[in-house]
């Protein structure tokens, strides 16, 4: 099976290259009065909504703007399951098929990958609003940006949190094995010292067959005051669940993973009570407070970080397109000039592609986000 999987996903990187050689990207340089402003959103699963949703309301939001009166946008989205190697044909898709201006990424990071490797050779324009995977930037494409800060971002102030007040922290790290969840241990394992590496205690899962009396019998009362919780939004959960019912008194902290989109269950902050979460910042300010009533009153739940991301990220594209007077080439190049600000704050990006912009935590306390001092 292994060997299939393998032989597969060369395949699909052969046939990607082969119609991105046979082709440089969209012929049509400038939009004219009247064309349709396409753009694409990956996500990873046609049952994840929140992404297509907030990119929606984006659209909408656009459609009120004179500059657009003229050019309808058009949100194409597109799901990268199936066999690995799915996200490279969607991508080539709607680089080459739709002629889309920019293609928003809502996904992993593995996948995040596969659509990078398309846009290197077609100049679109790719803005990741979810995978937070620190070797994207690192790739150097220019065209690539993320909303999103990244696992490197994301550990500093993890690693800072659970050890500025409490240098001698015993600390208990529970870990997916998939890739985000990976990639994110690592750096923020990086970012600890050889004292404070040595004061770790791992636990890692695989969500397929998570088995909770088994996790939960590797956990200590007494043994940690602090808890680091890297997996997706399912299974942290159940894990966050599982610990209070030991009622262990601990500091418990996640990063972006766990508010990712769980299937057919709207995204609720009291899930996450007493836990130190990431700051998407649209829960407290007046622009992501009338974001969350009008989603709400449209969709009948709350609006997840991902809603908001690809609400953000979508916003930032069309605003780039007007202030370019529609020229593809144009836009690409004034991308890196981004100075906008959406209801996640301030958005600008570094020579990388990086979002630029201070990260905090906040602690969930009667289900109201509170800002942390550390």
């Amino acid at each position: 099976m292994k060997k299939f999987l393998i032989v597969h996903i060369l395949l699909v990187i052969a046939g990607v290259l082969q119609v991105l050689n046979a082709s440089s990207g969209p012929e049509k340089k400038q939009g004219d009065a009247g064309d349709t402003i396409k753009i694409g959103l990956l996500i990873s699963d046609t049952g994840f909504q929140e992404a297509n949703r907030g990119a929606e309301l984006a659209v909408m939001a656009a459609m009120q703007n004179d500059q657009f009166k003229d050019r309808p946008v058009l949100l194409i989205t597109r799901s990268m399951e199936g066999l690995w190697g799915t996200g490279a044909k969607q991508t080539v898709d709607l680089v080459f098929n739709q002629k889309v201006w920019a293609i928003i990424g809502s996904h992993d990071g593995r996948n995040a990958h596969l659509a990078e490797q398309v846009i290197a050779k077609t100049q679109v324009v790719y803005i990741s609003a979810w995978a937070g995977d620190p070797t994207l930037s690192q790739a150097y494409v220019p065209w690539y940006f993320s909303v999103v800060p990244d696992n490197i971002q994301q550990a500093k102030v993890l690693a800072k949190a659970v050890f500025q007040n409490n240098k001698n922290a015993r600390l208990t790290v529970i870990s997916d094995l998939d890739y985000d969840a990976t990639t994110a241990l690592k750096f923020f394992k990086a970012e600890l010292n050889e004292s404070q590496l040595s004061q770790i205690h791992e636990i890692k899962y695989d969500a397929s067959k998570l088995s909770l009396d088994d996790l939960l019998s590797t956990i200590s009362p007494t043994k940690q005051n602090e808890i680091v919780l890297f997996g997706e939004a399912h299974e942290s959960k159940l894990i966050l669940d599982a610990i209070r019912s030991l009622n262990i008194d601990a500091n418990v902290y996640t990063s972006f993973i766990s508010l990712g989109e769980d299937v057919g269950v709207p995204f609720e902050l009291s899930n996450f009570e007493n836990t130190f979460l990431p700051d998407a910042k649209y829960w407290n300010s007046i622009s992501g407070k009338d974001f969350a009533k009008q989603y709400k009153e449209q969709y009948g739940v709350e609006p997840g970080p991902t809603a908001a991301y690809a609400y953000d990220a979508l916003l930032l594209i069309l605003e780039k397109i007007a202030d370019t007077n529609f020229d593809r080439g144009a836009f690409r190049e004034n991308m890196r000039n981004a100075n906008f600000t959406g209801i996640t704050g301030s958005i600008n990006f570094d020579k990388l592609g990086n979002r630029v912009d201070a990260f905090h935590l906040v602690k969930i306390q009667n289900n109201c986000p509170c800002p942390v001092d550390y």
